[in-house]
């Protein structure tokens, strides 16, 4: 079985950045990626998962690695404008 193709770190970032915005800085534990509310996504050499559910209202919410609900504070990107859209 082949092992699935690899993708650059620019180019899944460049994909990340069309779902919610997101901000990626240096440093010297290595590259730490975050929501455009500040949500870590990568921090060095540990990554963190977002994942979605279904709430009460019907409506898809976006929570944190804790289960925290983060949807209110998604912006930019395809995710940013169907929690806009969603909550007008």
């Amino acid at each position: 079985m082949a092992a699935p193709p690899r993708i650059s770190a620019t180019s899944w970032c460049k994909q990340l950045s069309e779902l919610t915005g997101v901000t990626v800085m240096q440093s010297s534990d290595g590259e730490t990626i975050t929501t455009g509310n500040g949500t870590p996504l990568v921090m060095g050499n540990q990554s963190y998962s977002l994942q979605t559910t279904t709430g009460s209202d019907g409506v898809q919410h976006v929570l944190d690695s804790n289960g925290t609900d983060i949807t209110a504070s998604i912006s930019g990107g395809t995710l940013g404008a169907r929690s806009s859209f969603a909550t007008r």
